[in-house]
């Protein structure tokens, strides 16, 4: 028996010098088989446990395999490595001291593997934050389960370790884990006068969870403390863009208060006359982003890009951000020029954009992520644009046009060209969608076999508000057999969801509402849709893509129309679709639109049958003819420009 544990270790200790942790760890259940209180399988173990970067799980396994034989040396010896290496300098030279006196295996050599090294090697590798290195570093490259999970490695280390609770706050608030986030935003306070980035964030994931009050004054405390941080106030001002329900005086005064805190102290450079003002030659346009990486945005942006390549005009990209995978490569090959802008000051990117003679600069993020809005100040070339990426006018000087259409912004009484009022409204939508994967086949309606209608929405559970989901109960209460299916797109933790349930249950609706968790039933954001007969759009500009997706599936989508461009999108890619009738006034309208849809199943079926060779024929799918129209306002523009020079 001795042999065989003697081997079952050699071949333990050969898996973790090799890294093959599956392979060590059941070599390693095997040696405890033999002998259940073998203090080095566990030990072996431990070691395995530090290669997977679980630090505290490592050395609560060592530790055991100590307390099961205090005599071993390599066992105290990896207790000094690994507890230095996390930071613990004191508990490691206490082992470090001890191992000293202590005897090695009898038979096995090495049995602690030279990688793990010793002691005195491993002081010059020595970080108590280990962990929070990683944290940020994953979330800066988009990275967020993996931030959530390191700064909880760095936590159960360091339990007080105020920069990764300050990590897990806007980790959390990133992943939807808006509990989570409140959380760690709390346990901050109570150990420290937070920074106003934490603040902001605090507001934020307070916002989600519908406590928009608490959310607004922490939002102010913030800007109190830090009233010149333009990227914190930009973040500030992106939750209230995406709030649903925020009146047009309030974003458009929130929207100034940003421009006089922080573009008012920059002077607009006005570009010289006399360079290259012919008015027919080619253009070169710049595109800025945060988001060129796999994203809802990218789903929009793409296509219009690859169809630039036909017009006649040289695209520059200018890409803000750590995230980079296959869509950004794609991107990079559409582009005539691609420059990654990350982490260079927005004073030196607008020299590069300078540099390369941009006639027309695009704003695509505006104040979101990865946006440059003080680079726009800065007026980077001739003309200047915000579209597609932000949802509302900047208002910035820098900014000379958002791009829009008449359903987004209708035009005020007296403005006399499309343009006059700094927006200009193409002849279509600014937006078209075209699935970049191939999806599922259209379903048959469900009602035809359940004989009963099911209403769905696929969104962030933070923009559920009362307000919406008093107005969706409308719906419900008109037809006591109708349902509604919720999918929750994120990893939302409990109290967004509880929050959802206790908002139907106050109308007694609760049993007609089921949640489902989208990353556990659909393989694709598509398939949900083969369970809805009609789709509700949440009214907010987050919904965009997601009301494409259900149209792309033959199911209808019907809303409310909106009093500004952030929630005034459904109606302008309804008109797209060519079914601006799904788009409506009011609670009643809405209420009375979902009675008619329904009241014919034999038309519904026959509506989802046709609805996607419609889309695909239709201003929504076509984002060839987006690229031109664009193009088209980018001319004019120039031309206008000209015209003034």
């Amino acid at each position: 028996m001795a042999q065989d544990l003697d081997a079952a270790l050699r071949e333990a200790l050969m898996a973790v010098e090799a890294e093959w942790q599956d392979e060590a760890i059941l070599a390693c259940e095997r040696a405890l088989k033999l002998d259940p209180d073998c203090a080095e399988a566990v030990f072996l173990l431990g070691l395995v446990y530090f290669d997977m970067n679980e630090a505290q799980k490592a050395i609560e396994t060592i530790e055991t395999a100590h307390r099961m034989n205090p005599q071993r040396r390599e066992i105290a010896e990896a207790l000094a490595a690994v507890m230095v290496r996390v930071g613990k300098v004191n508990e490691a030279l206490y082992y470090a001291k001890l191992a000293t006196t202590l005897e090695p295996h009898p038979s096995i050599d090495h049995l602690l593997p030279e990688k793990f090294g010793t002691f005195f090697k491993n002081m010059d590798h020595g970080d108590p934050n280990i962990y929070t290195v990683r944290a940020r570093r994953s979330l800066d490259r988009g990275n967020v389960q993996d931030s959530i999970e390191y700064a909880r490695r760095q936590l159960e280390l360091t339990p007080n370790n105020t920069e990764a609770l300050s990590i897990m706050l806007e980790a959390c608030l990133t992943a939807g884990k808006y509990e989570a986030s409140v959380g760690a935003a709390r346990e901050l306070l109570e150990l420290k006068d937070p920074d106003p980035k934490d603040l902001a964030f605090l507001g934020c994931a307070l916002a989600a969870l519908g406590h928009t009050t608490e959310a607004d004054t922490y939002h102010a405390e913030a800007l109190r403390r830090a009233p010149d941080d333009a990227a914190m106030h930009s973040r500030i001002l992106s939750e209230q863009v995406r709030r649903p329900g925020q009146p047009a005086d309030r974003l458009t005064a929130a929207h100034a208060d940003w421009n006089r805190r922080h573009a008012g102290k920059l002077e607009r450079r006005e570009i010289d006359p006399s360079i290259r003002q012919d008015p027919e030659r080619i253009l070169r346009v710049g595109y800025l982003s945060g988001s060129f990486h796999g994203s809802e945005f990218a789903e929009l942006f793409e296509p219009v890009l690859h169809a630039h390549k036909l017009g006649h005009m040289e695209t520059y990209c200018y890409h803000e951000g750590l995230h980079s995978d296959t869509t950004t490569e794609s991107l990079m090959r559409s582009a005539s020029k691609w420059t990654n802008i990350t982490r260079i000051d927005d004073e030196t990117v607008w020299e590069i954009m300078r540099g390369d003679e941009i006639d027309i600069a695009v704003d695509l993020s505006g104040h979101f992520a990865g946006g440059r809005p003080l680079v726009f100040a800065r007026h980077p070339a001739p003309v200047t644009v915000s579209w597609l990426g932000y949802p509302y006018p900047l208002g910035l000087p820098g900014i000379d046009y958002f791009v829009s259409d008449e359903s987004l912004s209708p035009k005020t009484p007296g403005t006399k060209a499309d343009q006059d009022d700094g927006i200009w409204r193409l002849p279509r939508a600014p937006f078209a969608y075209i699935a970049q994967t191939s999806i599922p086949d259209v379903s048959e309606l469900p009602a035809s076999a359940s004989k009963r209608l099911t209403y769905g929405a696929n969104c962030d559970f933070s923009l559920l508000t009362p307000e919406l989901i008093r107005i969706w109960t409308g719906i419900l209460t008109a037809d006591d057999s109708a349902s509604l299916i919720l999918c929750n797109g994120r990893d939302l933790d409990g109290a967004s969801i509880q929050r959802v349930l206790n908002l139907f249950a106050i109308f007694g609706l609760r049993e007609r509402v089921a949640l489902v968790n989208r990353s556990e039933n659909f393989a694709t954001e598509f398939e949900f849709y083969h369970h809805i007969d009609i789709a509700l759009d949440t009214g907010s500009c987050a919904s965009l893509v997601e009301n494409s997706r259900a149209l792309w599936m033959g199911v209808p989508v019907i809303g409310i129309t909106g009093e500004h461009p952030a929630t005034r999108q459904s109606l302008s890619m309804l008109e797209a679709a060519g079914h601006p009738e799904w788009a409506v006034g009011t609670p009643e309208a809405l209420a009375e639109l979902a009675a008619k849809l329904s009241s014919d199943l034999g038309a519904l079926a026959a509506r989802r049958a046709a609805l996607r060779d419609e889309i695909k024929t239709s201003k929504l799918g076509n984002p060839v003819d987006l690229a031109r129209a664009l193009e088209a306002a980018y001319r004019d523009m120039w031309r206008k420009r000209c015209a003034v020079s």
